[in-house]
């Protein structure tokens, strides 16, 4: 009887001492928590063109939109490992960034098309951005991809203003 109380004992002090060591380390990590966290940013290899890792530290941001737009200003800046080409110009300005509903709005300035040949390049592009993007934030659901506020390839809206002088100018 006495050793079946001294095994519950020993128990309930070995969770006992379980517990206090999880709230101790749970503590530790929300007061000792690094301002700075992993991100990897996607480049194409120039060797074989495929899309490559790189890590960087950032500053951990607890904002969805302004997370989001540091990580696209990297992109932006380009490589680091000479082994990577640039994705963008890096005249290549964010006219606007938002993050709703698990939805990223993102609009580049015209910059981004300087060096761009045909449309496979833009793709590339693109792919390189959303692929980024998803790898470090995989609650956003959709990309709205952007480019001077119009989607690339969709048919370009032409404001009532310029029908105007469009048809005094046919006259």
């Amino acid at each position: 009887m006495r050793l079946a109380r001294s095994q519950q004992q020993l128990w309930r002090i070995c969770l006992a001492l379980l517990v206090g060591t999880l709230l101790v380390s749970a503590v530790f990590f929300l007061v000792f928590r690094s301002p700075l966290h992993y991100q990897v940013l996607f480049f194409p290899d120039l060797r074989s063109g495929e899309l490559s890792g790189e890590r960087r530290m950032l500053p951990r941001l607890s904002n969805g939109t302004d997370a989001a737009r540091q990580l696209v200003e990297e992109i932006i800046l380009g490589p680091v490992d000479i082994q990577h080409s640039r994705v963008v110009p890096r005249s290549t300005t964010i006219r606007t960034i938002m993050l709703h509903d698990k939805v990223l709005y993102l609009d580049l300035s015209t910059d981004i098309l300087h060096e761009i040949e045909d449309e496979s390049a833009f793709l590339e592009i693109k792919n390189a951005f959303e692929h980024t993007i998803r790898f470090n934030y995989r609650t956003i659901r959709e990309i709205v991809f952007t480019v001077d506020g119009q989607e690339p390839g969709a048919t370009r809206y032409i404001g009532l203003r310029a029908v105007g002088h469009i048809r005094q100018a046919s006259q």
